[in-house]
């Protein structure tokens, strides 16, 4: 029986009378039956605590023997490889750009590693959340009011913070090109002027606030 499914009255069996599951409950209490069944738990527990980490020593020292085979065979070849000049320049020719970088880029790696150099971390990014989310509500107010350059400056300053692409400078009046400039942002130049229009068109259609 499972841990997990262990009680007096599964003991007893399932069709037990009333007598044989009061008559198990005393013989419970009197051999300290859940005493006796947490401690085999924590047994069994144990073991299979061992089993793993015995399986986990196999596995690194399978690893490492895997490890210094590779390191046996790279070294083997990187001897080829600068045996002389001419094996030297023939490797180097026949390795691409990308093999090239790759090679030195590992290179770097294990020499930081075994001088024990940690890199930096990368820089944080400043947290512009707060900003964002007031050009956002900019914006929103800018759609519906109609203020399109007031929208376009929000944009602007959105795509700054953000760095997508090339920040855009939009002045609809004077002859602006706002259709290169959505283009730019990846916007729809017809559908912003729907949308431009729905909305005039629907503040016209409101009723006049006396």
């Amino acid at each position: 029986m499972q841990v997990g499914e262990r009680s007096i009255a599964k003991s007893a069996g399932e069709e037990a009378s009333t007598q044989k599951v009061r008559r198990h409950k005393v013989w419970s209490a009197e051999f300290s039956w859940v005493e006796r069944a947490a401690t085999y738990a924590d047994h069994l527990d144990r073991i299979a605590r061992q089993e793993r980490e015995r399986a986990i020593r196999a596995m690194e020292r399978r690893h490492a023997h895997s490890a210094q085979a590779m390191h046996a065979v790279v070294n083997a070849k990187l001897q080829a490889w600068t045996s002389t000049p001419e094996a030297l320049r023939e490797a180097a020719e026949a390795l691409t750009p990308y093999q090239l970088a790759r090679l030195l880029d590992t290179a770097t790696r294990v020499e930081r590693a075994a001088l024990g150099h940690v890199p930096d971390p990368p820089p944080k990014k400043p947290d512009r959340s707060a900003m964002l989310a007031e050009l956002a509500e900019v914006k929103a107010k800018a759609r519906e009011g109609g203020d399109w350059n007031l929208y376009f400056r929000a944009m602007q300053e959105e795509r700054l913070l953000t760095g997508e692409g090339t920040p855009i400078a939009v002045k609809v009046e004077g002859g602006g090109d706002w259709k290169a400039d959505l283009q730019a942002v990846g916007m729809d130049p017809d559908a912003v002027f729907e949308e431009a229009v729905r909305l005039a068109m629907a503040k016209l259609e409101a009723p006049t606030q006396l």
